[in-house]
């Protein structure tokens, strides 16, 4: 099989230890093959760079960048499962949200679970990095793990992620000067790849500690936004 990935969409590894693989997957790419198309899996790209059948720990949105653990040992995976199951891991996002929230809260809407019919509790901690005149950079720490927790919290709260097609529903504001968030998040991506604005940044036990730092995409942004406006004051 022919795997079309190109310079700008290659997963890293971030660190390998035996059979545990800890990559940054980047936007757009599917962690399992979904069958549509020839675009290439995180678990494809893995078995054809390294030779191995690995199989995810955990998941992430197929419009989610960030850190996902996969492994070839089943053993390997269940310790792991437990230990998110569990919530003995500690897991950090970056956000690039419509709008400027408070300078950090909990968001605790009940989520409702279509496979288990049923509305479930749901927590979410964020903390705002950076404050533009209609967007804002943060952090948000999931307490729980319900699908699309993090989506679905900021879009009810009123403060969706940038590009995400699904749940964000703002009301467009104009800059000042003219130039509106998507037009800035524009200029990163001048290919016209457009991107969701949610990156999974940290991976944290008690004796393990997984980060892929900021990524380049996202200090881009906040230069230009830096540049458009004048940073506010958190």
């Amino acid at each position: 099989m022919e795997l079309r990935v190109t310079a700008d969409n290659t997963p890293r590894v971030i660190e390998q230890h035996k059979s545990l693989f800890v990559v940054d997957k980047p936007p757009g790419m599917p962690v399992h093959p979904t069958g549509q198309g020839a675009d290439v899996s995180l678990t494809a790209w893995i078995q054809h760079s390294f030779h191995v059948d690995v199989s995810p720990i955990h998941r992430i949105d197929r419009a989610t960048s960030g850190l996902v653990l996969l492994s070839s040992n089943s053993n390997e995976r269940a310790f792991w499962g437990r230990l998110f199951s569990t919530g003995a891991v500690h897991k950090e996002y970056l956000a690039v949200v419509h709008g400027r929230p408070p300078g950090q809260g909990t968001i605790t809407v009940p989520l409702y679970d279509r496979r288990r019919r049923k509305t479930l509790e749901a927590i979410t901690h964020y903390e705002t990095e950076a404050c533009f005149y209609d967007t804002s950079i943060i952090r948000c720490s999931p307490s729980t793990g319900r699908k699309h927790q993090i989506r679905k919290h900021l879009s009810l709260v009123g403060h969706p992620i940038l590009g995400d097609s699904r749940y964000a529903r703002p009301n467009i504001t104009s800059n000042p000067n003219g130039m509106h968030i998507s037009n800035v998040a524009n200029m990163v991506h001048p290919n016209g790849k457009a991107r969701m604005w949610l990156h999974a940044h940290t991976l944290a036990t008690e004796d393990a500690l997984f980060t892929t730092g900021n990524p380049h995409e996202f200090e881009m942004l906040h230069r230009l936004l830096s540049e458009r406006d004048n940073t506010l004051e958190i």
